[in-house]
């Protein structure tokens, strides 16, 4: 390593450093803006399941109050549909199973929670459970499955566009410090020859000074 170290060049050595650190920076910045962003979808999936709550009920009190088991069995197969349901389960108060859509008949349900809780999730399925009420009484409780996948999605997509933009930068920034190299060590060169040539004698060698950087002087 202490070989491959010294057979760099001064400015392939500036460039590689400058690299190191720019890709790190963004390393944090990405990691930082993913925290970010994952925390503003599960504030979205709290008030998408906030808004399910309120469908849920307005559509299911009244056909659970006149036990129109058609009606219920219809209206939760559409909602499954549209609002990326995994499963739906209407029961009455006593306990009694009145519709299912995605479900399958005579399978236990899983230990649901009322509210969105991310780390009860399981397969990509957020296993939840309401009170159905009309008029300020409970008439049954449904239990359903939020899908997760749109979480899972967005992330990944979010993962992508992060690398894809950091990759971008670092491509440019590699592009521009190499520029930069060698607009600082462009007389590096010269001076090298010149060495060379005044070791081996000649002190005819004449250098023309184009700068009065640290270099020219």
């Amino acid at each position: 390593m202490s070989k491959i170290r010294s057979s760099l060049s001064l400015r392939a050595r500036l460039l590689l450093a400058s690299v190191v650190v720019e890709a790190v920076m963004l390393a944090l910045l990405v990691g930082n803006s993913l925290r970010l962003s994952q925390e503003s979808l599960r504030e979205q999936a709290v008030q998408r399941n906030t808004e399910l709550r309120v469908l849920f009920n307005a559509a299911l009190a009244i056909p659970l109050v006149e036990r129109d088991y058609a009606t219920l069995n219809e209206m939760m197969a559409e909602i499954q549909q549209e609002n990326a349901v995994v499963y739906m389960v209407l029961k009455d108060k006593s306990g009694q199973v009145m519709a299912s859509a995605g479900w399958e008949q005579n399978r236990p349900l899983p230990a649901a929670s009322y509210n969105l809780d991310f780390s009860m999730e399981q397969n990509n399925c957020f296993d939840l459970s309401i009170p159905i009420r009309l008029a300020g009484q409970t008439y049954g409780t449904l239990a359903y499955g939020l899908s997760g996948n749109f979480l899972k999605d967005a992330q990944y997509h979010l993962l992508e566009q992060s690398l894809l933009i950091a990759a971008m930068a670092i491509m440019l920034s590699a592009l521009l410090l190499a520029a930069l190299g060698y607009w600082l060590t462009r007389h590096l060169g010269t001076l090298t020859k010149a060495t060379e040539a005044v070791a081996l004698g000649d002190f005819n060698m004449i250098l023309p000074v184009k700068s009065n950087d640290e270099i020219g002087q």
